[in-house]
C-alpha cells in the first residue's frame, strides 16, 4: 500500500508548492490547515495535476493521524503550539521540517535565536519520539509552485535517523530534476536554516539590480554517486 504524506500548514506557498512536487512525482499527499476549507479548496486543485493520486483535505490534527509522514511548512511561531496539539500522533513518525525562523530588519533577513540552536533541533526536543528530517530550505516557494518550471536544484537533508534521513532521500530524487544531499546528524540544520538567509538576501539584492523578482537555490558541483546514502 502506498504511503500518504501529510503537509502540516499545508495551504501556504511552501506548503502547496512542495504537495504539488510530491504529487507531480507520483505521491498520495493529505493537505492540512487549521482551516478544513482551505485545505479542500488546494486538494481540489492537486487533484488535477494527477487524477489518479490520492490527494485528502483535513484539519492539521486529522492530518498528523492518518499521515504516514510529515512535512511541516508552518510559521516557526506556531511551533510550540502546533507540536501539543498533534504530538499524540507522532511517536515513531518521520518529521520534515522546512521551517526557518528568521526576522527582516534594516532591509536584510536575519536568524531568530531559536531554543538548542535550530528549529529542527526544537522541535526533536519537543517530541523525541519523533524522527525529525531537516530539508527544503534552498528551494523557492514560487518555484516549487511553477510546475512548468524545471528546478535543477539539491535538497539538503539532515537528521539522527539514517532509516528516516534514507526515506526521505528517495522522495527527493522521484521529484523530476532535484538531487538529495546527504548533509549528516541533526546539528547541522543550523547551517542549512541560515542557507535560507543567504539566499533570501542574495535574492533581493539581485531582484532590485534587475528590476524583477528573482529566486536563486542551490545545486552542488564535484559530487558522485549520490543516488544513496
Amino acid at each position: 500500500m502506498q504511503k500518504l504524506i501529510g503537509i502540516i500548514g499545508g495551504t501556504g506557498e511552501e506548503g502547496i508548492g512542495i504537495a504539488s512536487r510530491l504529487v507531480q512525482s507520483g505521491e498520495n499527499v493529505c493537505i492540512g490547515s487549521r482551516d478544513p476549507n482551505k485545505s479542500d479548496i488546494i486538494s481540489r486543485k492537486l487533484r488535477k495535476i494527477n487524477p489518479n493520486l490520492k490527494i485528502q483535505s483535513a484539519t492539521n490534527l486529522e492530518t498528523a493521524k492518518i499521515s504516514d509522514l510529515l512535512f511541516l511548512t508552518i510559521n516557526p511561531n506556531g511551533i510550540e503550539q502546533l507540536i501539543s496539539d498533534i504530538k499524540p500522533y507522532l511517536d515513531n513518525k518521520i518529521i520534515v521540517d522546512t521551517t526557518v525562523p528568521l526576522k527582516y530588519n534594516n532591509g536584510k533577513f536575519s536568524h531568530i535565536e531559536w531554543p538548542n540552536g535550530s528549529s529542527s533541533l526544537h522541535i526533536q526536543a519537543l517530541i523525541p519520539s519523533a524522527k525529525v528530517v531537516s530539508g527544503f530550505h534552498t528551494i523557492s516557494a514560487k518555484d516549487l509552485n511553477n510546475l512548468n518550471k524545471e528546478i535543477n536544484q539539491d535538497v539538503f537533508l539532515a537528521s539522527n535517523d539514517k532509516v528516516a534521513k534514507t526515506k526521505i532521500f528517495k522522495i527527493v530524487n522521484k521529484i523530476p530534476n532535484l538531487r538529495a544531499i546527504d548533509c549528516g546528524n541533526l546539528d547541522v540544520s543550523k547551517y542549512l536554516e541560515s542557507c535560507t538567509l543567504l539566499l533570501l538576501n542574495i535574492n533581493k539584492i539581485y531582484s532590485k539590480k534587475n528590476k524583477t523578482p528573482i529566486h536563486t537555490g542551490l545545486k552542488l558541483s564535484g559530487l558522485y554517486k549520490t543516488e544513496n546514502l
